[in-house]
């Protein structure tokens, strides 16, 4: 058993909405009155318990329902509350998780809440069980069973163009994707398949395939004589930052120049229709370069993507124009998908020349991996600029019938990054920042910050051993990189965000620092306590006791059991900031237990390795979210 499945299954938060809805259902049937037939919950009314605010000097409980409103509305029925109570009662008799239960009533509207307090033996059961199974599972994360028949989802995201460098626009697209596969694949329920579409067909290639013939033809020549076992050998001239500039002088030529705007049309024809040998050489050339050098990039990242251009889609191209024709025209020339109720504007499948465009592979796209693949879920990390064109692409789809009620297309739209002043995020001279130059430059600031830090620990304990240079090397990455991407996945995608090294790598408040501290810090506390108390007194043993006793254990405990929740919150909203969120507050909710709760010092050797066992369960949980999130962790900082 995997260790989302096993969560789940036995997951506090699912238990007690079920047993409050089943409850709740059975009630209603009892009064053979088909009037109450309307206040019936479904599957869907998933949440009927909700947090409870508890009142100054009241009696605490953890929840409370509202369920009874509605038909204390229209009804009046005797003692209904305490009906509702002993139904709840009888039926979670084999498995008590509410210890208490009890009405009172809204001083407002003289409605009744239900209250409820969880029992905290069940707890114990399952904080206890959950140790036990983590323990011998040699690796918690991505056992990825064999793929058989598990639903497939294609995430498509990250998606540059090919022959130019990435750049800070393709951040966001690529730490949201690897994040929402991360945790599909986590649950070990789904086929995920990391789909990086680039743009390896478009107008780009002509420009520069024309620039290289007619202004750099010894580069060309070179080019043509050129053999893929070369490629390891390529020296400075190939770097694809020099066919950057040459991109740049070819795009000044296309705007002003009549003559080479055409043959840059006439190479992209060659390159999609015609297939000339030479266009061909040229293009499988500078797909290697740019292979090569986005490659670096991800592995800096720690992102993992199968990489296929929109040439891959050519072939499927003449049949799914053939599918469409029904609902296709002509328009000056050139093929259209006129969709008016959805944008003014049609899709354009095939120009007047004869080429393609983003509208004909992102369309063909979509039925290879629904025909061919057999998708489930297609979901593309796009910004935002790009929602009208997937609204068209996706209703095209539909109205072809396409998609099943089974297969879902999601697009998610995130905003752009912007600097301190909110204007776009361009280099003093305005071109766009290179991401490399941008990890280099996080790497350097996080390095700046440790070491300072670090100097000023040992200045106040001159017994410490300052940090060494690999040791420094390694925590300037770890927190480089995870201060970049932790800032974008905590934003709301759909929002832009403004991009502050300063504040990112601020050991305050919601940052990937703090919270990297705190991950250190909680390592720290346990291995502490097992120097001093044994290495043993950290594994849970079956006739181990866990106290929650006071209320910051049992508020850490009911927080622990809500990641599998929050993990199915994302997969539904796939909105990655919601686990940010999760992990912020079980940070929060640990300090307050620490403060609160000795570990050391508890009083009794038994209280001592339930709080230690507490403190193992918040690591691995802590641990889990910041492997979901793409971050690597330190034990020490």
């Amino acid at each position: 058993m995997q260790a989302y499945t096993f969560l789940k299954r036995n997951n506090l938060y699912y238990k007690m909405n079920s047993i409050v809805r089943t409850s709740w259902n059975q009630w209603l049937q009892q009064h053979s009155n088909p009037q109450l037939e309307n206040f019936v919950l479904s599957e869907k009314h998933s949440q009927v318990l909700l947090p409870f605010q508890q009142p100054q000097n009241k009696k605490p409980f953890h929840f409370q329902s509202t369920i009874l409103f509605p038909v204390q509305k229209s009804h009046h029925i005797a003692n209904m509350s305490k009906q509702v109570v002993e139904q709840i009662s009888t039926f979670q008799k084999e498995e008590e998780v509410f210890s208490q239960i009890e009405p009172s009533t809204n001083p407002v509207n003289q409605f009744e809440f239900l209250n409820f307090t969880v029992s905290s033996t069940w707890m114990e059961q399952f904080l206890k069980n959950s140790l036990l199974f983590f323990q011998n599972q040699s690796s918690i994360l991505h056992q990825q069973k064999e793929q058989e028949a598990k639903p497939k989802i294609i995430v498509d995201f990250s998606s540059p163009n090919l022959a130019k460098e990435m750049h800070v626009g393709h951040l966001r697209s690529t730490i949201l994707g690897d994040t929402i596969c991360r945790i599909f694949e986590f649950t070990n329920e789904f086929n995920v398949v990391r789909m990086n579409h680039v743009g390896d067909f478009g107008t780009q290639f002509g420009m520069l395939i024309a620039y290289l013939k007619h202004f750099q033809p010894t580069q060309y020549q070179q080019i043509l004589n050129w053999k893929k076992e070369e490629q390891e050998a390529l020296d400075e001239e190939w770097k694809i930052s020099n066919f950057q500039t040459w991109y740049q002088k070819a795009k000044k030529e296309f705007d002003v120049n009549e003559e080479f705007r055409k043959q840059a049309h006439e190479e992209v024809v060659l390159l999609q229709k015609d297939k000339h040998p030479h266009s061909i050489q040229v293009w499988k050339f500078l797909c290697e370069l740019s292979h090569l050098e986005n490659e670096r990039i991800y592995q800096k990242l720690g992102v993992k993507l199968m990489t296929r251009g929109e040439s891959f889609y050519e072939p499927f191209i003449p049949q799914v124009l053939e599918h469409c024709k029904d609902k296709t025209q002509i328009s000056e020339g050139a093929l259209i998908f006129a969709l008016p109720h959805v944008h003014k504007f049609p899709l354009i499948l095939q120009k007047s020349d004869g080429g393609y465009t983003y509208d004909t592979t992102d369309l063909a796209a979509i039925w290879q991996r629904l025909f061919i693949e057999k998708a489930q879920r297609l979901i593309y990390v796009v910004d935002n600029g790009q929602e009208p064109h997937f609204q068209l692409v996706f209703e095209a789809a539909k109205e072809m019938q396409w998609n099943n009620l089974n297969q879902r297309l999601d697009y998610v739209g995130f905003g752009v990054v912007s600097n301190e002043d909110g204007k776009k995020f361009k280099t003093r001279e305005g071109d766009s920042v290179k991401l490399d130059s941008l990890l280099a430059e996080a790497i350097r600031r996080a390095a700046d910050v440790i070491k300072a830090r670090d100097q000023k620990r040992v200045e106040e304990n001159p017994n410490l051993t300052p940090l060494g240079d690999e040791e420094l090397q390694h925590a300037s990455k770890v927190i480089g990189y995870g201060a970049i991407k932790y800032a974008d996945l905590k934003t709301n995608r759909r929002t832009n965000y403004k991009f502050s090294f300063e504040k990112m790598l601020d050991f305050r408040g919601n940052t990937a620092v703090y919270l990297l501290y705190a991950y250190a810090r909680l390592k720290s506390i346990i291995r502490n306590v097992t120097q001093v108390k044994g290495a043993d007194i950290s594994q849970c043993k079956p006739e181990d006791r866990i106290f929650l006793d006071h209320p910051s254990e049992m508020n850490l405990a009911l927080h622990l059991c809500k990641f599998v929740n929050v993990l199915d919150k994302v997969m539904d909203t796939l909105e990655p900031h919601l686990l940010c969120e999760y992990l912020y507050d079980l940070s929060n909710i640990f300090n307050c237990f620490y403060r609160d709760c000795s570990v050391l010092n508890a009083g009794s050797a038994d209280l001592e390795k339930s709080r230690l066992l507490l403190c193992c369960y918040t690591e691995m949980i802590m641990k889990h979210c910041f492997t979901l999130l793409g971050l690597d962790t330190l034990d020490r900082i």
